[in-house]
């Protein structure tokens, strides 16, 4: 197994609004349509107003309102993957919140001594009975020369973190 394909799913992203402006492109955007400013527009929002609810004040059809938010919202997810811009134009437009997943705040440590153990070819009880026998990670790394580089090259580029310090 190689290590780096382990490090990546491991890596956490910041909170908040998605890098590139998109919120104040979407702000924006939506303002210029609905003929106000995005200072107004901001207030309106916070005062409890959807942007579907604005723009029907405004004679702005519910299409035009997605489609110009639709318009603002990248293609493609951090992952990669394929976004449907619609339907989050939709959700965004009538102010429905995104459902973050769930994050446990406790590390999932069978994941992690299941890959390490796999890089260093031997079972996971194997590595927890070498762990608690008093080897430490470092002796069974001298046994695994290119895991032991793998791990060096990653920590050196920040993928690994400890999550007990």
């Amino acid at each position: 197994m190689d290590v780096s394909s382990v490090s990546g799913s491991a890596a956490m992203r910041p909170a908040g609004p998605p890098p590139g402006g998109a919120h104040a492109k979407t702000l924006k955007a939506v303002a210029e349509k609905l003929g106000m400013s995005t200072g107004d527009l901001r207030s309106a929002l916070k005062s409890g107003s959807t942007m579907a609810d604005l723009a029907t004040t405004a004679g702005v059809s519910r299409d035009d309102l997605v489609q110009t938010i639709a318009s603002t919202l990248p293609a493609t997810g951090r992952d990669g993957a394929t976004v449907d811009t619609t339907a989050m134009a939709t959700d965004i437009a009538d102010g429905v919140r995104p459902q973050r997943p769930s994050q446990s705040s406790e590390p999932d440590l069978g994941k992690g001594l299941d890959a390490l153990s796999s890089a260093l070819g031997i079972s996971s009880s194997d590595l927890l009975d070498r762990l608690t026998e008093g080897s430490g990670i470092t002796d069974l790394l001298q046994g695994s020369a290119q895991v032991s580089a793998q791990l060096a090259a990653l920590q050196n580029k920040g993928a690994l973190v400890d999550g007990y310090a």
